[in-house]
């Protein structure tokens, strides 16, 4: 709150600066004052135009382009940004991010590994290293790069990335152990807000994972809406508590927002989770469209599409969306509805009579969760669904 004010201020007064200093200002007022990332980019790209030698600004384009999921374009402007300043630990780091996004894991870690060997070592890259290491099973270099965490202050962030993985593969008590522990050290810090996105983190698991019950014991034990308030409000209407997810379209709408998150992602997904609890599947698609300009930013637009589609009968479109998720590891490689991505691809193949097809996915499903909890739903839905596909 005390950054967006300085912001506001510097706002106010940008008539008696500089060309460069009201650039700037207007760059972080979009950024943070009103979170408009779209004039965002806008600002930044006349920014490196006049001052085409700043590395910084290159480096902040790229990451606005991260941002919005567009990552040729994030690649493009840290490239160039790293050329005019090679020895950026940040640089680096935003540079194989966008790497990593766009699946070029080699190139990430080269850019990563060079700028640890020069001493810039920064969580994030280690962080990088480690999502990297998890979606090619290496399970040394994930030991090594998770370990640099717990050794640098980002005992927080460490735990809830163990918890991701042991979540992705079925292991949910194990999971739930570490956002636990994430919560404590949270609050422990005296950081509010990241000890209730950590519970829900897990309610989200929870709930993908079939367990309705816990997922809504988690939601309840969070004092805030945590930092991502439509992610929230979406948990809850998903399991049919509406209010949360109305209040924040109608504070939206109210407002007029120029914010991309709300625009882009949160208010479309809202509307779709609504018209979904309403069995409307096809007025959820179409309320999701307007997210699809940024889709790429993470998968939650394209992996409750495919939900929508399938309840719609619209079978190809939604094993479609189910694929571009499983073929983009880069955007979240320890998420852990990437994993679930196959069983949910594998019951739309199933209904579009594609069942070689949805044998494989299912094994592949079963494969990552082989050291599952037995008893987490998902699983024996998936084990029950593949043994009755078995005796056709």
């Amino acid at each position: 709150m005390q950054a967006v004010s300085t912001i506001q201020k510097a706002w106010d007064l940008r008539a008696h600066t500089t060309e460069r200093e009201r650039l700037t200002i207007e760059i972080a007022y979009n950024t943070y004052g009103d979170w408009d990332w779209e004039s965002a980019v806008e600002r930044l790209r006349i920014y490196n135009q006049i001052y085409p030698n700043d590395a910084a600004g290159w480096f902040n384009l790229s990451s606005m382009y991260s941002r919005l999921g567009e990552y040729l374009q994030a690649i493009e402007a840290a490239e160039h940004a790293y050329h005019l300043a090679p020895n950026s630990g940040s640089g680096a780091e935003t540079l194989a991010r966008a790497y990593m996004r766009a699946n070029r894991f080699a190139d990430a870690k080269r850019v990563a590994a060079a700028a640890i060997a020069e001493g810039k070592d920064r969580w994030g890259t280690h962080r990088i290293l480690y999502e990297i290491a998890y979606a090619e099973h290496d399970t040394q270099r994930m030991k090594t790069e998770g370990e640099w965490g717990f050794t640098h202050g980002e005992m927080g962030q460490s735990l809830t990335d163990l918890g991701f993985v042991a979540a992705s593969e079925g292991k949910v008590r194990e999971a739930a152990e570490y956002f636990t522990r994430a919560r404590q050290e949270a609050i422990r810090a005296g950081d509010e807000d990241f000890a209730d996105d950590a519970t829900m983190f897990m309610a989200g698991i929870l709930l993908q994972d079939g367990d309705l019950r816990g997922a809504a014991a988690k939601l309840k034990q969070m004092s805030s809406d945590a930092i991502d308030r439509g992610t929230t409000a979406e948990f809850k209407a998903d399991l049919g508590d509406l209010g949360p997810a109305q209040r924040e379209i109608a504070r939206a709408s109210a407002s007029e927002t120029r914010n991309t998150l709300s625009l882009y992602f949160d208010l479309p997904m809202l509307r779709a989770m609504l018209a979904l609890k309403g069995h409307q599947p096809a007025e959820a698609v179409k309320d999701l469209e307007p997210g699809r300009k940024y889709q790429m930013r993470d998968y939650g637009v394209p992996f409750l599409r495919a939900r929508a589609e399938a309840e719609a009968g619209m079978l190809d479109k939604s094993a479609e969306d189910y694929r571009l998720v499983l073929a983009n590891p880069g955007l979240d490689p320890i998420w852990p509805g990437h994993s679930i991505a196959h069983v949910e691809l594998a019951r739309v193949l199933v209904r579009a009579n594609r069942l070689d097809e949805a044998r494989a996915e299912y094994r592949v499903f079963l494969d990552i969760w082989k050291d599952a909890d037995p008893q987490v739903p998902l699983l024996m839905q998936a084990k029950e669904e593949y043994a009755k596909l078995q005796k056709h």
